[in-house]
């Protein structure tokens, strides 16, 4: 899996935000064990989903 964009279906990924709140969660997020596929394919050991977020302008 590549961050960078590639194509309509595979666009890639966002890998910058601004935390508003709830820094204890990307803590937690930033702790979970990891695979590591190559030096661009990192993924968690175990699912993280993110059930809300918002767009700011």
């Amino acid at each position: 899996t590549s961050l960078d964009y590639q194509s309509a279906a595979n666009p890639g990924y966002t890998v910058f935000g601004r935390i508003i709140s709830g820094l204890p969660t990307l803590d937690a997020i930033n702790v979970v064990p990891t695979y590591t596929y190559s030096s661009t394919d990192i993924e968690p050991q175990t699912e993280v989903l993110v059930y809300w977020a918002q767009r700011l302008k």
